[in-house]
C-alpha cells in the first residue's frame, strides 16, 4: 500500500492479489494479457491500473469512492504520464506483479515483455 498526492488529497493505493484478480476480472483478461495491454495502449491500459487500485484501496479500508474512472484520466491528463507520482503508482504496480516470483519465471517474464514490446 502507498499513498500519494494526486487528484486534489493524498489518496491511498493498494498493489497485491486481491487488486489482481480484480483488475483481471474487470478487464476480463489474464495475467499475461496486462503486459500485452501495457504495450498495446498504455493510455487506456495505465489509468485502468491506477484506478483499480485506488479502488481497491477504498474498499479495503472503508473509505467511500470520491472517483471515477474518467476522473482517474483526468489526475493523469493534468499531472501528465512522465510524472513522478505516476511513476511511483507504476513502480509499485511492477513490484506487486513480480514479489516472490522465483527466479524462472521472472525470466519468462521479461522474455514475454521483450517480445510483446518488439511485436
Amino acid at each position: 500500500r502507498i499513498e500519494v498526492e494526486i487528484g486534489g488529497k493524498k489518496r491511498g493505493f493498494w498493489f497485491g492479489l486481491g487488486f489482481l484478480g480484480n483488475l483481471l476480472d474487470e478487464l476480463g483478461i489474464e495475467i499475461d494479457g496486462i503486459l500485452e495491454q501495457l504495450n498495446k495502449n498504455p493510455f487506456k491500459m495505465i489509468p485502468q491500473i491506477i484506478y483499480h487500485s485506488t479502488k481497491y484501496h477504498s474498499e479495503r479500508t472503508g473509505e467511500e469512492d470520491d472517483f471515477t474512472f474518467y476522473d482517474v484520466t483526468d489526475w493523469i491528463e493534468e499531472i501528465g504520464y512522465d510524472d513522478e507520482r505516476v511513476s511511483t503508482l507504476l513502480a509499485a504496480f511492477t513490484r506487486s506483479m513480480t514479489k516472490d516470483v522465483p527466479e524462472t519465471q521472472l525470466k519468462e517474464y521479461k522474455k514475454y515483455a521483450l517480445t510483446v514490446k518488439g511485436t
